[in-house]
């Protein structure tokens, strides 16, 4: 499977020397500027490892860190500046990253320390993606494939990941849309789209808790039973043995 890394900084030089020499080690590297896009396309696309400046601006007023830190086991990187004291690594640390690095970096040491966390994230008995990749936003009930748009893609792998938990709209709206200027009203429509998809328009999958928010059904509760997110390659061919199914 691909090894994917994210990296988010507003330091033009760094961004382009980490995506070269991570390149070089064969992993494909998104980047960006900000946490709020960067949020999105972690739920999108569940990337091996997270590199990322410490002191971004937050994202729905959470830390980016410790949002990532809900995700399956995505390994983090953060880095700080020629100043930082240990009081900032130690928080840091404290928040979810496996590493903290002071400027300046060694990029030399950076690419040893993605290779160790990843050799690390091998040994895991669930790698992240294939619990929860896409390469296409696919998704499906039983063995209906279901075609998701990518908000209602962010939305269904969240949920996947606090299913049987209520979560309130406001934290939807946080993780989800990360930080864009949206009502309650666009999470209510995307309920609304991904019950139509996934279960033909009927609550059976997705519960409204009326004043509180929404909660993913288990299996037991949902009769039409599993819900898979699924990979898809780009070229339109599936790839069975990454998927996972959840209830």
């Amino acid at each position: 499977m691909l090894t994917r890394a994210i990296v988010i900084s507003n330091a033009r030089d760094d961004i382009a020397l980490i995506k070269t020499v991570l390149a070089n080690e064969g992993i494909e590297v998104l980047t960006f500027k900000n946490s709020s896009a960067a949020l999105k396309s972690v739920y999108a696309t569940i990337p091996d490892i997270v590199i990322m400046e410490d002191r971004l601006s937050t994202a729905g007023s959470l830390d980016l860190c410790q949002q990532i830190r809900q995700l399956p086991p995505i390994a983090v990187i953060l880095l700080g500046d020629e100043e930082c004291r240990a009081a900032s690594v130690i928080n840091g640390l404290e928040r979810g990253a496996d590493f903290y690095m002071k400027r300046p970096i060694s990029m030399a040491e950076l690419v040893a320390r993605v290779k160790t966390l990843l050799r690390r994230r091998a040994y895991s008995p669930e790698p992240a993606r294939r619990l929860l990749s896409v390469e296409g936003p696919v998704a499906g009930t039983q063995s209906r494939p279901v075609n998701l748009t990518p908000t209602e893609l962010r939305l269904l792998v969240y949920m996947v990941l606090h299913q049987g938990r209520v979560i309130p709209t406001e934290e939807l709206l946080g993780a989800v849309w990360a930080g864009e200027k949206v009502s309650t009203e666009s999470v209510k429509f995307h309920i609304s789209q991904l019950r139509h998809k996934l279960n033909h328009g009927s609550p059976q999958s997705i519960r409204n808790h009326w004043g509180m928010g929404y909660r993913l059904a288990s299996a037991e509760e949902d009769m039409d039973g599993r819900i898979e997110v699924q990979m898809v390659r780009n070229d339109g061919t599936r790839t069975d043995n990454d998927q996972r199914v959840f209830g």
